[in-house]
């Protein structure tokens, strides 16, 4: 089962993404846009490890934790219950089903993620047998 699912209901107007590297780099820029990817293991042979495995090598971090040769300023794995973000709750109680582990990938622009997209793509395939699903958004950070 592979779904992507798409959730743009706001985000930054024209005239903020025209200035959106000016406003990025002088830490202005109130929106990010993040990817969320879903994971359920059940009936695969990967393992919680062998996910987390496959994940650091395909988003390697710094020495600093900061992702090297991608262009999110943040990556991140964990399992849905360790995560106490509201938001974040209330979009697993809308997908429904019981996803184990969840991918959060963090960029400024959309843009950045569509560069990325081979990356995850990569990621996603080494999974053989792994359900998953894609959600992804702007979110005002303001």
């Amino acid at each position: 089962m592979v779904e992507f699912k798409e959730e743009t209901t706001f985000g930054p107007t024209k005239a903020q993404l025209k200035t959106a590297h000016d406003a990025i780099n002088n830490d202005a820029w109130t929106w990010e846009y993040q990817v969320n990817v879903y994971f359920r293991l059940t009936d695969s042979d990967v393992g919680q490890s062998d996910l987390r495995e496959l994940f650091a090598q395909h988003y390697p971090l710094d020495k600093d934790g900061l992702p090297v040769d991608c262009a999110a300023f943040s990556v991140g794995i964990f399992q849905p219950s360790e995560r106490t973000v509201e938001g974040i709750n209330l979009r697993l109680d809308n997908l429904g089903g019981d996803w184990e582990l969840c991918v959060v990938l963090d960029y400024f622009l959309e843009s950045e993620f569509s560069l990325d997209r081979s990356i995850l793509d990569d990621f996603v395939r080494s999974l053989p047998d792994v359900q998953w699903q894609i959600e992804s958004g702007w979110y005002d950070v303001s």
